[in-house]
Formats: structure tokens, sequence, C-alpha cells
């Protein structure tokens, strides 16, 4: 393979992943939200989406008919999970040194305002008692 085809290859393989990657989700913000903080939260929404998906989707994800499906968690959940009360499992999975306060407040932002999926949690993962 020579130079040119080497380089045509990586430029139409960086512009196919530029295409792919930048259709964002759509999130459902206040309307009183103004377009500037709309803009702050879909940043702060997609950074907690994908730690969501590194820390989180192996638990609460739901699989039906073969998809994932993100249910919807209740505030009082997220609540929970904020500070880290939302079941036993969460004392040894999710740890300040594997998810900082910081990373949790940015998964709590992204399922705050992801669209609903119609599922909620399974009562198995958020109760404490």
């Amino acid at each position: 393979m020579n130079k040119k085809t080497a380089l045509t290859i990586i430029f139409i393989s960086m512009l196919i992943f530029a295409c792919s990657t930048s259709k964002k989700q759509v999130y459902l913000f206040p309307t009183e939200m103004s377009p500037t903080t709309q803009n702050a939260y879909q940043d702060i929404c997609e950074k907690g989406k994908v730690l969501y998906n590194l820390h989180c989707a192996n638990c609460h994800n739901i699989k039906k008919l073969g998809k994932d499906i993100i249910p919807d968690f209740t505030f009082e959940q997220l609540d929970a999970y904020l500070i880290r009360a939302a079941n036993e499992r969460h004392d040894s999975d999710l740890t300040e040194e594997k998810v900082s306060a910081e990373e949790l407040g940015m998964v709590i932002t992204y399922l705050t305002y992801k669209p609903k999926s119609g599922h909620l949690v399974p009562h198995k993962y958020t109760d404490r008692h």
C-alpha cells in the first residue's frame, strides 16, 4: 500500500468517525432554561452518558427484545445514588475512587434530562432495605 492510499484511508476513516460521533442526543431540558445553560448542560449530559455506560449500564440497563434500555430513575432514586446510598452493592462498586463526586453528578444530570424510556428502574437495584 502506498503512502497516498494510506493517507486517503485514514482521512476517510476520520471523516466517518467524525460524522458518526457528531450527532448529539436530545435532552429534555426545562423550557425556562436559557440556551446558554442548555448548551452547558448538554456537554455535562454527554459526559454523564459516557460515564453511565462505563460504570452503571451493566447493572441498570434493561434488556428488551435484544435492545438495551436505560431505565427511568425517580428523583428520590437519583438523590440516593448521589449520596451513594441507593443499595448495598454500591458500598463496594460505586466508591469515590472509582467514580468521583463530580463524575457521579454528571451521571445524575444525564439521567435527569435523558429522554424517558417508559421503563422504571427494577426495584432490586434501588432498595437498600
